[in-house]
């Protein structure tokens, strides 16, 4: 009798120190760009528009947790490639990514928007190729992929760009007239003139070509166990799209 006693009692250990958590934990991880995803505070989850998004794609399959881990973009993107993440949230598909990972079709597309200083054009700001940027200062941000267009236009010195590690920084240093104009994606930016006070001041210009659009993929680590969700994560964003559940969760405030 204690012989089976310690039998059970060891089987019982054994099955509470499998790893059944970590197996069912889907690890989500993205560079800190609110309001798609804010960095955590305290003992807060990580919040924003992807991990509200993620919950409700998963929220009837109880097996699953989703993990939401704000990290800088390029550490985030090495962690899904060598899969310790198993996944990003959003990038551009570029052909290195589409290698690289696993991106799932676009379910969402930024707007972005040039961004000028009433307090500088007071009569607004109107471009219709890059020829009209000719001597202006263009804020753009460190480590993101921008058109190759803009890139020809740099090289070619039909305007100046100049990086920046953070968009409240740019938009500061325009809202200042130390830069001409801030190019980034319209829903980020609003988000921080909103914090910033300073949606009286900035505006978006006007133009032919003002406005790039670009869709943004999911991309899954090729290594990690979300690979085997893909066919449901697809199923599920395609009917909160046609419910319109996804667009609600886009455009609410945070």
């Amino acid at each position: 009798m204690r012989t089976i006693t310690l039998s059970l009692a060891a089987s019982l250990i054994l099955i509470l120190s499998l790893p059944i958590q970590a197996k069912n934990t889907l690890r989500f991880c993205q560079g800190e760009m609110p309001p798609y995803i804010f960095k955590q505070q305290g003992e807060k989850p990580v919040t924003g528009i992807w991990p509200t998004v993620f919950q409700e794609v998963f929220k009837n399959r109880t097996d699953i947790t989703i993990e939401s881990v704000v990290l800088p973009w390029k550490r985030c993107q090495k962690e899904v490639l060598y899969g310790k993440s198993d996944g990003f949230f959003m990038a551009t598909k570029t052909p290195k990514r589409a290698n690289d990972y696993l991106l799932l079709p676009s379910f969402h597309t930024l707007r972005i928007p040039y961004y000028y200083s009433t307090k500088a054009y007071p009569q607004g700001f109107t471009w219709n190729s890059y020829n009209d940027l000719k001597d202006k200062t263009i804020g753009i941000l460190r480590g993101y992929t921008y058109f190759a267009d803009f890139h020809q236009a740099w090289d070619n010195k039909q305007l100046n760009a100049e990086y920046g590690d953070d968009i409240e920084i740019n938009l500061k240093k325009l809202f200042n007239n130390r830069l001409d104009l801030v190019w980034d994606c319209e829903r980020i930016v609003n988000y921080h003139l909103k914090k910033l006070h300073y949606t009286d001041v900035i505006k978006e210009s006007t133009g032919k070509h003002h406005i790039h659009e670009v869709g943004q993929h999911i991309g899954l680590s090729r290594k990690g166990n979300a690979l085997k969700y893909q066919n449901f994560i697809i199923k599920r964003l395609t009917e909160m799209q046609a419910s319109g559940v996804l667009e609600e969760i886009i455009n609410q405030d945070y």
